[in-house]
């Protein structure tokens, strides 16, 4: 059972990340919890997904320990918890990037993720609605010629917008 949803993780994020396979996940079902480490993004995708300008491309994007907490029985009452302990993003400015032209829509349905014609609003649009991410530090590097300009946000949360979901407060992973 765990082989099969692992196959359709890597399936469903192909599109977003680079080189992710079945061994780098860990799964447990009967609590619920997942994680994977390092896992590399696409860059030139997520450029395109944000609608970047052509003078802005984000040239690395990392996020190490992700945690993943789905309380199964509890799908209507708990929201599904994201915790990535940190996101390195390294980003270029002031050149012409060379960006492949990106369908993200077509990679979108390849990937099984698009929306084909007109959509209800059903139980998995809830769930995905009531989802809490948490980022322990967001860590942004942008060139500029030969500069370097570094920040670090800590404490990075988007929360749920479905309001029959409680709203979680600083909760661990445990």
């Amino acid at each position: 059972m765990a082989g099969i949803l692992k196959n359709q993780l890597v399936k469903r994020l192909a599109c977003f990340t680079k080189g992710l396979s079945v061994d780098k996940i860990d799964l447990d079902i009967l609590s619920g919890r997942g994680y994977l480490d390092n896992l590399e993004l696409d860059e030139q995708f997520m450029s395109s997904v944000l609608e970047l300008p052509q003078w802005m491309c984000f040239t690395k994007i990392l996020c190490s320990k992700i945690r993943i907490k789905v309380s199964f029985t509890k799908l209507k009452s708990e929201p599904i918890r994201i915790f990535i302990d940190t996101v390195f993003v390294e980003a270029e400015i002031g050149k012409q990037c060379n960006r492949q032209a990106i369908n993200v829509q077509q990679k979108l349905a390849d990937a099984g993720l698009a929306a084909n014609g007109p959509t209800s609003y059903g139980y998995v649009e809830q769930v995905i609605d009531g989802m809490h991410i948490t980022v322990s530090t967001l860590r942004l590097t942008v060139q500029l010629q030969h500069q370097y300009v570094t920040t670090e946000l800590n404490g990075v949360e988007l929360v749920s917008t479905n309001r029959s979901l409680p709203v979680i407060r600083k909760q661990s992973f445990s």
